[in-house]
């Protein structure tokens, strides 16, 4: 099973480009929903190694952190009754932040959250939760 799509792999691969000539400041480019209580948040992955992402990441509920996580691992993860990693659906309508800031939002709540400023209605989700 594939998670990501080729645009957030090209993206994450782009962004991993920039951090390796000094930029900081990376936007996350998806978000998956927690499995028995681990999510991650995901800016760049490792152009010299497609496997090696990095991003904000909240394991099994221990503290929240910066470091990097194997994508193979992520897409072989099952959790209760077989259920895999999806992506959280409320990301694309979330404010595209600095991981470094959701990283410092994560410390301080204890959690990786979403930060949203524009009001999300009902016809927002249609079809992407059922």
């Amino acid at each position: 099973m594939k998670i990501l799509s080729e645009q957030q792999m090209e993206k994450l691969i782009e962004n991993g480009k920039k951090i390796k000539v000094g930029f900081k400041g990376e936007i996350p480019v998806v978000a998956f929903l927690k499995l028995s209580g681990s999510g991650w948040m995901l800016a760049s992955v490792d152009p010299d190694n497609h496997d090696k992402a990095y991003g904000l990441m909240e394991i099994a509920g221990g503290p929240p952190e910066l470091g990097y996580v194997s994508l193979e691992e992520l897409e072989g993860l099952t959790g209760f009754n077989d259920n895999k990693i999806s992506h959280d659906p409320m990301f694309e309508h979330a404010d595209k932040l600095d991981i470094h800031k959701y990283a410092k939002m994560a410390k301080q709540i204890g959690q990786i959250s979403l930060r949203m400023t524009e009001r999300i209605t009902k016809d927002d989700l249609q079809g992407l939760i059922d």
